[in-house]
């Protein structure tokens, strides 16, 4: 089922993970992600962790969590999570941000900062999650400083930022020929 999202004419479809703009489809993020580190494959395990421990924390700052229904796997997350939560909220904001660029791209930030975009992972730090933030902090504009929060499931959690300036340009490198690809109807 197509969902509007937080932005006027940009819809999501979470079952296909698509995007539309004006009922145009565009690239998500994700996809992007996917085909720059496409030899890498991260296993149903862990991507299935990822969703949950979001979901958790999606349901905490709504103030529907039900925490006896938890799972055991998720817990640590979210203790990490609720012990991060004043540093990501420092600068004010929401949580899962749609975001559009008029490159041809969209998605959904984690945190989305007056001054700041976090995006939560509950893996280990990987050299594409500086692209991430990237494009989310290129699709909503200005000088925005980018991280990641590392949740771990001990409870601890790491907050990194990324600043190499040049990620937004290997960002939009990588854009550049998933819309190259999609134009010339090139699989794979």
């Amino acid at each position: 089922m197509i969902q509007r999202t937080n932005l006027d004419n940009l819809t999501f479809d979470p079952d296909a993970h698509e995007y539309f703009y004006r009922g145009v489809p565009v690239v998500s993020v994700t996809q992007v992600l996917q085909d720059l580190h496409r030899t890498e494959y991260f296993g149903d395990k862990a991507a299935n962790k990822g969703t949950l421990v979001h979901e958790a924390i999606r349901l905490l700052l709504q103030g529907n969590l039900d925490s006896a229904k938890v799972p055991d796997a998720v817990s640590g997350y979210l203790i990490a999570f609720e012990k991060a939560l004043p540093q990501i909220r420092q600068d004010g904001g929401a949580p899962e941000s749609a975001v559009y660029s008029p490159l041809g791209y969209a998605g959904t930030v984690d945190w989305k900062g007056y001054e700041r975009v976090v995006d939560y992972k509950s893996g280990a730090e990987a050299w594409w999650h500086r692209y991430q933030t990237a494009a989310y902090a290129q699709a909503i504009g200005g000088k925005l400083s980018r991280a990641c929060l590392y949740l771990r499931s001990d409870g601890t959690f790491k907050i990194v930022y990324h600043k190499d300036k040049s990620d937004v340009q290997h960002f939009n490198a990588a854009l550049d020929g998933v819309l190259l690809r999609r134009k010339h109807n090139v699989k794979g």
